[in-house]
């Protein structure tokens, strides 16, 4: 045992292991962002902790940001880092190291801005064209289904409706027919 000259505390064996550890090991489910590390190895590790908790799509184009799938069916856009941080925050806890020892629990914006911009982070999510609660064909000419369809770009789509009805019934065709004017009667008998 020794006594340390800066603070007077008995030094013991047990006490210079715990010393050298790093700050604390991460809590279940913590993500640790750490500033010592590329950003792009942060954006892609923090991009596909979000895309697994669900309702984040990326936004077509390049660096479009993300939407966010509401709990109403409606979406909003986070073209932000102000808009991203909460969603962080909401989904998975973070800790922020720097030479081992803890920072806080706050990404820099800077940080959140680039991301949003970064084919690293943005990577990580399934792209959307459009959300929608009405029914669509797709390009296959398949309806969508509840949920992500992957139609192809400008065709992956989120529907948030039921499962749409489908009949082999041709009475909606005859209501139609029924409205529509014809030129003549002739050209609505050959109609069914």
């Amino acid at each position: 045992m020794s006594i340390d000259a800066k603070n007077g505390c008995r030094e013991t064996e047990h006490t210079l292991k715990v010393a050298r550890q790093p700050a604390s090991a991460p809590e279940e489910g913590e993500f640790v962002w750490n500033e010592e590390d590329i950003a792009a190895r942060n954006y892609k590790s923090l991009g596909k902790r979000l895309a697994a908790s669900g309702g984040l799509f990326r936004r077509p184009g390049h660096g479009g940001g993300l939407l966010l799938l509401l709990p109403d069916g409606k979406h909003q856009a986070i073209s932000k880092g102000a808009d991203l941080a909460p969603v962080i925050v909401d989904r998975v806890p973070v800790r922020v190291e720097k030479g081992g020892k803890i920072r806080g629990s706050n990404i820099a914006a800077a940080h959140l801005n680039a991301m949003l911009r970064s084919r690293s982070f943005l990577d990580q999510f399934r792209s959307v064209d459009q959300i929608t609660n009405i029914p669509l064909y797709l390009s296959d000419f398949s309806l969508t289904v509840p949920g992500y369809n992957d139609g192809g770009t400008g065709y992956r789509t989120f529907y948030t409706g039921g499962v749409p009805a489908v009949s082999d019934s041709l009475e909606t065709i005859a209501q139609f027919l029924d409205v529509m004017e014809f030129a003549s009667n002739a050209d609505r008998r050959r109609n069914p």
